[in-house]
């Protein structure tokens, strides 16, 4: 079993960059910096709610918009088609988005230093190596002129 394929099989990505590595910067900025969070619910509570909520709403326009496309949520199966229907006539990476609409709200419910330094991180690491080397290549190898015409119409992020 290659490298991919073990990846592919045992460790869920968008899990590990939406849950795991969030939760353990909390963990640690919890432990020793801060370890009684606040939990009222001021402004910045609320618009982290709305961020999530935000999110969340874009992610599922993104797998409706698969599903009716009969796209897969794998991310390592290579696409079948170009999509750029429903939230992909917005953005390029709307999943991206989403993870990160995500993860700013939950840095903003929890007023979480540890939180923003991640999604800072999370945020460069899509946007300089996951996007441009990995994604982007890709789709430009399965598309071609196609997707040449799509990356200039559509922005990457917004």
């Amino acid at each position: 079993m290659g490298v991919v394929q073990a990846l592919r099989r045992f460790i869920p990505q968008p899990l590990v960059a939406m849950v795991v590595l969030p939760a353990i910067a909390l963990l640690i900025e919890r432990a020793f910096f801060d370890p009684s969070p606040n939990l009222s619910l001021g402004a910045f509570k609320w618009t982290g709610a709305a961020l999530i909520v935000a999110g969340v709403a874009v992610e599922a326009w993104c797998g409706v918009t698969f599903v009716r496309f009969g796209q897969t949520w794998d991310y390592f199966d290579t696409p079948a088609r170009l999509v750029t229907d429903g939230p992909y006539r917005i953005s390029r990476h709307p999943v991206y988005l989403g993870g990160v609409l995500i993860n700013a709200g939950v840095a903003l419910l929890f007023q979480s230093v540890g939180l923003f330094l991640y999604l800072g991180l999370y945020i460069l690491i899509l946007d300089r190596l996951v996007i441009p080397r990995i994604e982007e290549p890709v789709l430009l190898r399965n598309f071609g002129e196609a997707y040449v015409r799509y990356r200039r119409s559509v922005r990457r992020w917004l």
